[in-house]
């Protein structure tokens, strides 16, 4: 499951909360389960210079604008 951060100036932070799938299930993955999801991420996710952290819940990417920052928007040209 993926969950976006937004504030007022925009996005913040992306996570990603390891879930386990079965027949007509949906839990929290834990145990060997939440480490082997979150380690192929960090795999994965290494190959496209991302920074991600792990955490109590699951991985975050910090979107780097910052939950109170000011974000200018510049016109494309």
């Amino acid at each position: 499951m993926f969950l976006v951060e937004v504030s007022d100036r925009g996005l913040y932070k992306l996570r990603l909360i390891p879930v386990f799938l079965s027949y007509t299930r949906v839990d929290l993955a834990k145990g060997e389960e939440l480490t082997a999801i979150c380690q192929r991420m960090q795999f994965l996710c290494a190959n496209f210079n991302t920074n991600i952290v792990q955490t109590t819940e699951g991985l975050e990417v910090n979107l780097g604008a910052g939950k109170n920052a000011t974000i200018s928007s510049t016109p494309s040209l």
